[in-house]
């Protein structure tokens, strides 16, 4: 029987963490827990200036930092170890010198009352892993100006930012699916709220209480009539939409046209490649389409890849193309003609896949485009205008259209102007013979 309960102490000992301390060679005395290899950091002798918590201690790696292991103290700023990815409850509780702090990449939760009541903190910096900020985790923080959500967080709790009365914007990522109520209540100097969600969230009134009327609210693009019409969200003092920093587009036919608004990068959307309309062979009838990344606001394209839904990226370009596609960005009348041109659209006819003149006016839709030619040189493209793909995934391109040079009586190659190209130099070069020769883009 005693043998039994011997081993039962033992084994209950080997589960507990030990406490331990450290003095480490400037004088400082570190209190921690030991699990295993891995050091909890619960205080240490310094409680005043700038503090550097160690990386290891007695040889232990710090992963971590106890409940109110700071609380109370004079501390002015403290660094963290990149080490370290839990913290507990109430670290820098009513730290009323606490200025300047930096959460290390690794944490995934600001804890209840982390930072409550430190009311000379300016600036703090929140780790990309974040995901979660606790109820009361930054209350009563009066002279924090400003504060960066990152993009992880889901979750904002209850009296999060209650009386951070110095606030004066706050972002609310796109991922966040709940606000806690009396988040951001009694922030008296927030005047603007950047939220990133397309699809208004379940607040209460508290959540920023009566002072929500003098906040300006920015909302993602296309979003605003969904938060006018949300309540308590419908309170702000106006609803501003925001430029996207990316769109979503369904691919339900491929290939088809596209146009959007803004400048778009496709550098790195997989499945889907656009083109413009490089150049034109009036005699062959051949719309020549050459694969572009960068793409300015407007610019009418020609889609091909896998259908489905694709995220693509809003970039700021400086590229311009000549391009014998119109974008349409909103929808638009148009007529088998406009002047001397002559308006085509995609369609699959007689020549499969291609582009066809207009029956009769009618609406192109906004994210569409067209093609436009001058009539002048579209006689013997009554039928319909097949395509030609610049790019190295082409095969057969040698010889398509071989034999039509200017020698040979050619008309040449149109720009989106009406200008005349008539060594045919557009998106790639000629050879001996005249053969095409594809140009890879660079």
């Amino acid at each position: 029987m005693k043998k039994l309960l011997l081993l039962a102490i033992m084994l209950c000992g080997i589960s507990q963490a030990w406490a331990d301390n450290w003095t480490d060679s400037e004088g400082t005395t570190w209190n921690y827990t030991l699990s295993g290899t891995e050091a909890t950091i619960t205080g240490c002798s310094q409680t005043t200036g700038d503090l550097t918590i160690p990386g290891t201690v007695n040889g232990y790696t710090v992963t971590s930092i106890g409940s109110f292991a700071f609380a109370w103290s004079s501390l002015t700023s403290l660094t963290i170890p990149e080490s370290v990815t839990s913290i507990g409850w109430g670290m820098f509780y009513t730290c009323y010198s606490l200025t300047d702090v930096t959460i290390p990449e690794g944490a995934t939760v600001i804890p209840s009352y982390m930072f409550a009541s430190c009311t000379n903190l300016t600036n703090v910096t929140l780790p990309s892993t974040l995901t979660y900020i606790a109820n009361v985790a930054f209350s009563g923080c009066s002279s924090l100006t400003s504060v960066n959500i990152p993009e992880g967080v889901t979750s904002i709790g209850e009296d999060a930012f209650y009386r951070c009365s110095s606030l004066t914007s706050v972002n609310i990522p796109k991922g966040v699916t709940s606000i806690g109520s009396w988040a951001f209540n009694w922030c008296d100097d927030l005047t603007s709220v950047y939220c990133y969600v397309k699809d208004p969230l379940d607040i209460s009134y508290s959540t920023f209480g009566s002072h929500r009327s003098d906040i300006t609210l920015y909302v993602p693009y296309g979003c605003k009539a969904a938060y006018e019409a949300a309540e308590y969200w419908q309170d702000f003092k106006e609803i501003i939409e925001m430029d996207p920093t990316e769109i979503d587009i369904t691919m339900a036919n491929n290939p088809c046209t596209f146009a959007s608004a803004f400048d778009l990068d496709f550098t790195d959307v997989k499945g889907i490649k656009a083109y413009i309309a490089s150049g034109f062979d009036p005699n062959a009838g051949i719309l020549v389409l050459t694969p572009v990344k960068k793409v300015p606001a407007g610019t009418g394209l020609y889609l091909k890849g896998a259908t489905g839904d694709y995220t693509i990226p809003v970039e700021k370009t400086g590229m311009y193309y000549s391009n014998l596609l119109i974008g349409v960005t909103e929808d638009t009348t148009l007529d088998p003609t406009t002047g001397s041109s002559t308006n085509f659209i995609l369609g699959n006819g007689p020549l499969g896949i291609a582009f066809y003149t207009l029956s009769a006016t009618g609406t192109i839709t906004a994210g569409k485009s067209y093609l436009q030619l001058p009539t002048a040189v579209v006689t013997n493209a009554a039928n319909g205008i097949t395509l030609l793909f610049d790019d190295e995934e082409t095969t057969g391109i040698d010889g398509i259209i071989a034999g039509i040079s200017p020698e040979a009586g050619s008309k040449g190659y149109y720009t989106l102007d009406g200008r005349r190209l008539d060594d045919g130099r557009v998106g790639g070069r000629w050879r001996q013979r005249w053969e095409w020769m594809g140009r890879q883009e660079r």
